[in-house]
């Protein structure tokens, strides 16, 4: 059995974000299962940033990966100026070479994994093939619009409208169409009208055996923020956290500390640590973070799709006070509380901390 996998991250245990994570572990799992795997993916700016040689070779003599750079993207604007920019760059450098391995190969199985990455399949073969979603961009860039800077509002407003238009003839014309979360079906069904969207919820791998939060392992002082702080939404979700709520927490709890974890800090990130916030950058091994801080937070307002850093949380023990934004998509779970107001969030969090206290103490 042959599959083609064609992915708008390359996916790998490497990656620097959750969502080409998973497809790699979507793909061994294939490859266990006996299936030969073809992949053609795409390493941008930020992946070589990390990995300065590039990614390894992929897996199979046809895979092939892409490189996108800034030059290619504006190229790639002018060349199909009736694209979004998250869609256009893709097709320019590998459509070409997908028609050739669709000629010379039958494959059994066709996945697009990330949407950006549906223009590198010619349209005619779209009926036969799985686009799987990992975000709704048009959740993304209403998002994005209305929260962007008064100077941007213009251009995010357009490119919000060409998003829609251009993300809802894809997710029509595809064969089948997967999403990761019931909370990205709705949204699918409600573009598209499909009511046969099927749900691929991820599976997270986790950190540590929740028996290994003990009274003894719990800082009851210690607040989490894990997640990849290159990406604006993790980013917007520190400072709101920081400026907004901290200091209500504070003023319960003068002892409370924020731990902000995760690889890409920019200065703006890095200039809030002081008394009550540490500033980790790349953690190799979270695992002591995850034993020891007694409440996670996801204060996050932008962004779509499910919020890997709530699921990892949740399967490791770890108690999460959460935004509605960072809790979409996640199953109901005693150990998530979502709250949207600044006081509320404030409140939870301060009695997550108690009762880690309270725990330690009997």
């Amino acid at each position: 059995m042959r599959a083609l996998f064609l992915c708008g991250f390359h996916p790998t245990s490497d990656a620097v974000s959750s969502g080409p994570k998973i497809v790699a572990r979507e793909i061994d799992a294939l490859i266990a299962k006996g299936w030969e795997v073809t992949t053609v993916s795409f390493e941008n700016e930020l992946d070589r940033r990390h990995h300065k040689e590039g990614f390894a070779a992929p897996r199979g003599d046809r895979s092939r990966i892409f490189r996108l750079t800034p030059s290619l993207r504006l190229l790639a604007a002018l060349r199909f100026p009736t694209l979004p920019f998250a869609a256009s760059p893709r097709p320019l450098i590998a459509s070409r070479y997908v028609k050739k391995l669709l000629a010379e190969t039958t494959f059994d199985r066709i996945d697009v994994e990330f949407i950006q990455a549906a223009e590198v399949l010619p349209r005619s073969e779209w009926h036969r093939a799985t686009v799987v979603c990992h975000d709704v961009l048009t959740q993304l860039y209403e998002r994005r619009y209305h929260h962007a800077r008064p100077s941007r509002k213009l251009f995010a407003l357009a490119e919000m409208h060409r998003i829609r238009r251009w993300e809802t003839e894809v997710l029509r014309g595809f064969g089948r169409v997967t999403v990761l979360n019931e909370k990205d079906q709705k949204l699918v069904t409600a573009l598209t009208g499909r009511s046969d969207v099927a749900v691929r919820y991820p599976q997270v791998p986790r950190y540590i055996d929740p028996q290994e939060r003990t009274s003894r392992s719990i800082d009851p002082s210690t607040m989490l923020f894990w997640g990849h702080l290159g990406r604006r939404e993790n980013v917007d979700a520190v400072h709101y956290f920081v400026t907004k709520i901290l200091p209500d927490i504070l003023a319960q709890r003068p002892d409370a500390r924020l731990i902000v974890a995760g690889i890409d800090p920019p200065k703006s990130i890095q200039e809030l640590a002081g008394r009550s916030v540490t500033v980790t950058g790349y953690v190799e091994d979270p695992s002591s973070l995850f034993r020891s801080a007694a409440v996670g937070i996801v204060p996050v307002r932008l962004g779509a799709g499910i919020k890997i850093k709530t699921l990892e949380m949740i399967a490791c023990g770890l108690p999460v006070v959460a935004t509605s934004v960072g809790a979409e998509g996640v199953a109901e779970a005693d150990l998530l509380t979502t709250v949207d107001n600044d006081a509320e969030f404030a409140a939870a969090v301060v009695h997550r901390l108690n009762a880690s206290v309270l725990a330690g103490q009997t």
